[in-house]
Protein backbone atom coordinates (compact mmCIF):
# COMPACT_ATOMS: atom_id res chain seq x y z
CA UNK A 1 0.00 0.00 0.00
CA UNK A 2 2.75 2.58 1.24
CA UNK A 3 4.55 1.18 -2.46
CA UNK A 4 1.82 2.39 -4.72
CA UNK A 5 0.68 5.87 -2.94
CA UNK A 6 4.70 6.25 -3.79
CA UNK A 7 4.39 5.29 -7.21
CA UNK A 8 1.08 7.58 -7.52
CA UNK A 9 2.94 10.41 -5.72
CA UNK A 10 6.29 9.76 -8.42
CA UNK A 11 3.95 9.88 -11.04
CA UNK A 12 1.62 13.05 -10.23
CA UNK A 13 5.34 15.18 -9.47
CA UNK A 14 6.03 13.71 -12.90
CA UNK A 15 2.76 15.17 -14.46
CA UNK A 16 3.40 18.68 -12.38
CA UNK A 17 6.95 18.73 -14.07
CA UNK A 18 5.39 18.27 -17.71
CA UNK A 19 2.83 20.69 -17.39
CA UNK A 20 5.01 23.44 -16.39
CA UNK A 21 7.37 22.56 -19.06
CA UNK A 22 4.58 22.78 -21.66
CA UNK A 23 3.09 26.44 -20.12
CA UNK A 24 6.75 27.39 -20.38
CA UNK A 25 6.59 26.68 -24.09
CA UNK A 26 3.28 27.64 -24.81
CA UNK A 27 4.43 31.19 -23.54
CA UNK A 28 8.10 31.15 -24.95
CA UNK A 29 6.35 33.41 -27.92
CA UNK A 30 5.03 36.30 -25.36
CA UNK A 31 8.19 37.01 -24.21
CA UNK A 32 9.31 40.39 -24.98
CA UNK A 33 12.18 41.70 -26.79
CA UNK A 34 13.72 44.49 -24.50
CA UNK A 35 14.13 42.71 -20.74
CA UNK A 36 14.90 45.47 -18.36
CA UNK A 37 17.15 43.11 -16.28
CA UNK A 38 19.83 40.49 -17.67
CA UNK A 39 20.09 38.37 -14.72
CA UNK A 40 22.93 35.97 -14.38
CA UNK A 41 22.67 32.82 -12.38
CA UNK A 42 25.97 32.14 -10.64
CA UNK A 43 27.98 29.10 -9.51
CA UNK A 44 30.81 29.31 -12.41
CA UNK A 45 33.25 31.96 -12.57
CA UNK A 46 33.95 31.42 -16.27
CA UNK A 47 30.07 31.31 -17.08
CA UNK A 48 29.07 33.86 -15.20
CA UNK A 49 32.02 36.18 -17.55
CA UNK A 50 30.70 34.53 -20.60
CA UNK A 51 27.19 35.67 -19.96
CA UNK A 52 28.46 39.21 -18.99
CA UNK A 53 30.22 39.70 -21.85
CA UNK A 54 26.91 38.53 -24.09
CA UNK A 55 25.28 41.06 -22.07
CA UNK A 56 27.95 43.55 -22.95
CA UNK A 57 28.16 42.64 -27.31
CA UNK A 58 24.42 43.18 -27.32
CA UNK A 59 22.86 46.40 -29.39
CA UNK A 60 20.82 48.66 -28.01
CA UNK A 61 18.30 50.83 -30.42
CA UNK A 62 19.23 54.17 -28.53
CA UNK A 63 15.28 54.60 -27.23
CA UNK A 64 15.44 51.83 -24.45
CA UNK A 65 17.76 52.23 -21.79
CA UNK A 66 20.52 49.78 -21.31
CA UNK A 67 19.78 46.37 -18.97
CA UNK A 68 20.87 46.41 -15.36
CA UNK A 69 23.52 43.55 -15.49
CA UNK A 70 22.19 41.45 -12.02
CA UNK A 71 24.56 38.45 -10.86
CA UNK A 72 23.14 36.43 -8.38
CA UNK A 73 25.06 34.49 -6.14
CA UNK A 74 28.11 34.55 -8.44
CA UNK A 75 31.96 33.97 -7.97
CA UNK A 76 32.80 37.02 -10.52
CA UNK A 77 33.61 40.74 -8.61
CA UNK A 78 31.65 44.16 -10.16
CA UNK A 79 35.41 44.68 -11.52
CA UNK A 80 35.79 41.29 -13.40
CA UNK A 81 32.09 42.09 -14.71
CA UNK A 82 33.26 45.55 -15.97
CA UNK A 83 35.80 44.00 -17.61
CA UNK A 84 34.05 41.21 -19.63
CA UNK A 85 30.82 43.45 -20.24
CA UNK A 86 32.45 46.78 -20.62
CA UNK A 87 29.36 48.45 -18.45
CA UNK A 88 29.86 51.19 -16.43
CA UNK A 89 30.03 49.58 -12.70
CA UNK A 90 26.42 51.37 -12.24
CA UNK A 91 24.82 48.71 -14.86
CA UNK A 92 26.24 46.34 -12.38
CA UNK A 93 24.35 44.70 -9.35
CA UNK A 94 25.73 41.99 -7.16
CA UNK A 95 23.25 39.92 -4.81
CA UNK A 96 24.38 36.99 -2.91
CA UNK A 97 21.41 36.40 -1.20
CA UNK A 98 20.74 33.10 -2.91
CA UNK A 99 21.95 29.80 -1.81
CA UNK A 100 20.56 27.79 -4.92
CA UNK A 101 18.51 27.96 -7.98
CA UNK A 102 15.34 28.22 -6.39
CA UNK A 103 16.58 31.04 -4.00
CA UNK A 104 17.69 32.96 -6.79
CA UNK A 105 14.24 33.96 -7.87
CA UNK A 106 13.14 34.07 -4.42
CA UNK A 107 15.25 36.60 -2.46
CA UNK A 108 15.04 38.58 -5.92
CA UNK A 109 10.96 38.31 -6.73
CA UNK A 110 10.02 41.26 -4.10
CA UNK A 111 12.73 43.44 -5.03
CA UNK A 112 12.48 43.68 -8.77
CA UNK A 113 8.54 43.85 -8.67
CA UNK A 114 8.95 46.71 -5.92
CA UNK A 115 11.39 48.80 -8.93
CA UNK A 116 8.42 48.00 -11.37
CA UNK A 117 10.66 45.63 -13.48
CA UNK A 118 8.21 43.63 -15.58
CA UNK A 119 10.59 41.26 -18.07
CA UNK A 120 13.71 39.76 -17.16
CA UNK A 121 16.53 37.86 -19.11
CA UNK A 122 17.78 34.48 -16.95
CA UNK A 123 21.16 33.95 -18.62
CA UNK A 124 22.95 30.56 -17.19
CA UNK A 125 24.54 27.29 -18.85
CA UNK A 126 22.07 24.79 -21.12
CA UNK A 127 22.08 22.56 -18.35
CA UNK A 128 21.44 24.81 -15.24
CA UNK A 129 18.70 26.65 -17.90
CA UNK A 130 16.45 22.97 -18.20
CA UNK A 131 15.99 23.55 -13.77
CA UNK A 132 16.12 27.15 -13.61
CA UNK A 133 14.14 28.86 -16.68
CA UNK A 134 10.86 27.20 -15.11
CA UNK A 135 11.65 27.96 -11.60
CA UNK A 136 12.11 31.76 -12.84
CA UNK A 137 8.77 31.54 -14.40
CA UNK A 138 6.75 30.22 -11.99
CA UNK A 139 8.39 32.64 -8.91
CA UNK A 140 8.67 35.68 -10.95
CA UNK A 141 5.40 35.36 -13.15
CA UNK A 142 3.97 35.55 -9.54
CA UNK A 143 4.80 38.63 -9.74
CA UNK A 144 3.66 39.32 -13.32
CA UNK A 145 7.64 39.59 -14.33
CA UNK A 146 7.89 37.90 -17.66
CA UNK A 147 11.27 35.90 -18.07
CA UNK A 148 12.94 34.97 -21.23
CA UNK A 149 16.05 33.16 -21.15
CA UNK A 150 19.92 32.34 -23.40
CA UNK A 151 21.93 29.99 -22.77
CA UNK A 152 25.74 30.62 -22.38
CA UNK A 153 28.48 28.08 -23.27
CA UNK A 154 30.27 25.83 -20.52
CA UNK A 155 33.78 26.67 -21.52
CA UNK A 156 35.27 26.11 -18.16
CA UNK A 157 35.16 22.22 -18.33
CA UNK A 158 34.82 21.27 -21.66
CA UNK A 159 31.00 19.69 -20.87
CA UNK A 160 28.19 20.12 -18.57
CA UNK A 161 26.78 17.69 -16.62
CA UNK A 162 22.82 16.57 -17.18
CA UNK A 163 20.89 17.91 -13.67
CA UNK A 164 18.89 14.68 -12.24
CA UNK A 165 15.00 15.07 -13.01
CA UNK A 166 14.77 14.35 -9.28
CA UNK A 167 16.70 17.09 -8.86
CA UNK A 168 14.39 19.33 -11.09
CA UNK A 169 10.99 17.68 -9.50
CA UNK A 170 11.99 18.58 -6.28
CA UNK A 171 12.87 22.27 -7.03
CA UNK A 172 9.66 22.40 -9.17
CA UNK A 173 7.66 20.97 -5.80
CA UNK A 174 9.35 23.50 -3.79
CA UNK A 175 8.80 26.88 -6.01
CA UNK A 176 4.80 25.52 -6.53
CA UNK A 177 4.54 25.36 -2.40
CA UNK A 178 6.34 29.07 -2.31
Amino acid sequence: NGAQMGCMFSTFLLNVQKAVYLACALLRYQEKEADAVFLILGGARQRELECAAIRGRQNYDGVSTPKLLLLSSGCASTADLVHASGLRPSLIRLDNRAVDTLTNFTTLAFDLACSECTSILVATSEAHMRRAYPLAFIVLGSYGIQVSRLTCPDTFDGHAQEESTIRRVRDLVRALIW
